[in-house]
């Protein structure tokens, strides 16, 4: 039971590092290019 909600917490946590890095180029994008 706790591996499992430890599994979820680990999955969480890859989720938004994933979504905070693609922010962050989506920023540095913003800069270049003011397409977005």
């Amino acid at each position: 039971m706790a591996k499992t909600s430890h599994q979820r917490a680990v999955v969480a946590v890859i989720l938004i590092v994933e979504a905070e890095l693609k922010w962050e180029e989506r920023k540095k994008g913003y800069k270049k290019d003011i397409r977005y």
